[in-house]
């Protein structure tokens, strides 16, 4: 029979804290923020904690409250033989009730994550909090034990397949920026001494998109912002916009972006991501986007795209509007960046391995694509207590 819990039944009030500082030899496994995303507890020296810390135990979960748009949910390991301290921006989630696994896939469901995002709080970015006295008043679904544990094992099984398939995409990106550095070196030290141009002087066209918002549609011209851009090229898939032709004729005029033209957003906390246009009919942009299109004879599209998004020309380029409350690259700072020039046939032949390495990873992402639905599926059917062994997208997801 199933049953439900306040969240406040679940949630650990009073677990006990250690001040790491009164050991400082002392080596602990630290459960932060970045070591959830880098997928392992810190091992680190009790000297080199700077605040106390929550004492946790294997077995509980911890809810992220930080930046709670990005869901974030870990089951504390098996000890490795040292004491589990996590940082204060956990909710700890402890008790006999439930299957540690069940419960994380449940507090990253979408269903949780609505009702998890309308109690934070907070000015905008690092800042933004979830309160936790607002979550405890949350019902949490818990079936009967051996039900939550059937069903994580199921969810799990999913979930291995999408993360190999994502790590395999992010093996390909790796390669293809160590192939990038190897080729062009550093190209902030420029070590191996590039001459150096202007992007005004290297490229036939600089622009950007509308500066009004026009009317979205559900159907017409296709129109993008930025955030329809990601690095590996735009994503008119996910939530698609539109605009009439009377007002897309105008935009169009203005930036007529074509095939192999190189978009890069500079306005907004995605500043500095660039990707190179890969289809050839007619779409609108907003201003959030610039187009630069390249003297193909001095500089290859491919060649720019990837040195815009190397992490050390962002940080440079970003410098450039340090200090106001909007991150925005204006045209006349974009014309002015200067930009190292290998030789073209170099720049060909990084062109023939990224070539080889995007047909990869354009397979990769539509099979993730496809597994990140599966998935969503499956979360969706186990918490209506509709997912079965013989569930058909399980068996796709396992497949693909």
């Amino acid at each position: 029979m199933n049953t439900s819990l306040q969240a406040s039944e679940l949630m650990l009030k009073r677990g006990g804290a250690v001040d790491p500082a009164k050991f400082l030899d002392e080596t602990f496994d630290l459960l932060s923020i970045p070591a959830f995303d880098k997928g392992e507890p810190e091992v680190v020296l009790g000297r080199k904690i700077g605040s106390s810390k929550k004492c946790v135990q294997p077995g509980d979960v911890l809810l992220s409250r930080i930046i709670p748009h990005i869901r974030r949910c870990w089951v504390v390991p098996v000890e490795r033989g040292r004491r589990q301290i996590a940082s204060g921006e956990w909710i700890i989630f402890r008790g006999n009730e439930f299957y540690p696994d069940y419960l994380k896939h449940y507090l990253v469901s979408d269903g949780f994550h609505k009702k998890f995002m309308s109690t934070v709080s907070g000015v905008g970015g690092s800042l933004l909090r979830a309160r936790p006295a607002e979550v405890e008043r949350f019902e949490i679904p818990l079936p009967p034990f051996e039900e939550q544990r059937r069903i994580a094992a199921i969810l799990d099984k999913a979930d291995a397949i999408r993360r190999k398939r994502q790590r395999a995409i992010e093996l390909t990106e790796t390669f293809l920026r160590s192939v990038f550095l190897d080729m062009f070196g550093d190209p902030v030290t420029n070590p191996k001494g590039w001459g150096t141009t202007t992007l005004d002087s290297a490229c036939l066209k600089i622009t950007d998109g509308t500066h009004h918002s026009p009317k979205t549609l559900d159907t017409g011209i296709p129109y993008i912002t930025a955030k329809h851009l990601k690095s590996y090229g735009l994503d008119f898939e996910s939530s698609p916009w539109f605009v009439s032709e009377e007002d897309h004729v105008p935009i169009y005029k203005r930036c007529d972006p074509v095939k192999g033209d190189v978009l890069y957003i500079k306005d907004g906390a995605t500043t500095g991501i660039a990707a190179i246009n890969k289809y050839d009919f007619e779409f609108s942009m907003l201003s959030s986007l610039a187009l630069l299109r390249t003297d193909q004879n001095i500089l290859l599209s491919e060649y720019l795209c990837d040195w815009l998004n190397n992490d050390r020309v962002k940080e440079r380029v970003i410098r450039e509007v340090s200090g106001a409350a909007i991150t925005r690259l204006t045209i006349r700072k974009i014309k002015d960046i200067r930009i190292e020039l290998p030789p073209i046939d170099l720049q060909n032949e990084y062109r023939s391995i990224r070539q080889s390495a995007y047909l990869s990873l354009e397979k990769e992402r539509r099979i993730f694509r496809k597994l990140e639905k599966l998935f969503s599926s499956l979360i969706q059917q186990a918490f209506k207590g509709e997912l079965t062994q013989s569930t058909t997208p399980l068996k796709e997801a396992i497949s693909a």
